[in-house]
């Protein structure tokens, strides 16, 4: 028999061991709880969990009278369900993130829009050169190709500083939504995969328009 030594030097048995418990909130680390029997270590406000089957609601009333007849200055302030209270909990958290998955999508549209405006331009700016390739020779496909390169150099660097930033900023992230792995490399591969292919094809749309120039209406382009 194991046994641990109360306040009061008298001997408790342990009978069972349970696992870390998340005492205030979802987003802090499990501790190590023990439970021990109220007689033994009374205290103000007591919980009783009830397994039910089927709606949890149908019991509030048998379980408020057996809570009577077992002991008659027992009342039964609050009756609420697991799912109701684990609803309760997840709020904040669920809240937080649909805030921050809102402002990602947002981000993500800006950021495509912005590029493919870059690279827009930066294809009416050359459309004289463009012209001129072209007229030597140049294939469609090499056009393409080029002005690609252009975008691909510039999505790599975004995408280097957006993993450098995210490295940077996952610890206070796992601070606001829990279990929440700061450095989960199967969400990065995602998330990586999904912003480079937004940006390669917000890339291909003006790369494709280079490939139409007309290489005499380029020539005359001022």
């Amino acid at each position: 028999m194991i046994r641990s030594w109360r306040a009061d030097n008298k001997p408790r048995e342990i009978v069972g061991v349970v696992g870390d418990v998340k005492v205030g909130s979802l987003q802090e680390q499990a501790l190590g709880t023990a439970f021990v029997p109220h007689q033994q270590d009374p205290w103000g406000v007591l919980a009783y969990v009830v397994r039910t089957e089927g709606d949890p609601a149908q019991y509030i009333a048998p379980v408020r009278s057996t809570l009577a007849a077992m002991d008659p200055n027992i009342a039964m302030a609050k009756a609420s369900s697991m799912e109701a209270i684990r609803e309760t909990a997840l709020a904040e958290p669920k809240f937080n993130m649909f805030l921050i998955a809102g402002f990602s999508a947002l981000a993500l549209v800006l950021a495509t829009v912005g590029l493919f405006g870059v690279i827009a331009y930066a294809v009416s700016q050359r459309t004289r050169e463009i012209g001129i390739r072209m007229a030597l020779g140049a294939q469609r496909g090499q056009i393409l190709a080029m002005v690609m390169s252009r975008g691909m150099r510039i999505i790599l660097i975004g995408l280097t500083l957006g993993v450098i930033g995210s490295l940077l900023l996952s610890r206070t992230l796992a601070t606001v939504l829990f279990d929440v792995r700061p450095n989960d490399l199967g969400v990065y591969s995602v998330l990586l995969a999904a912003l480079g292919a937004t940006a390669l094809l917000a890339t291909y749309v003006p790369a494709l328009r280079a490939t139409r120039v007309e290489p005499l209406t380029a020539l005359r382009y001022e």
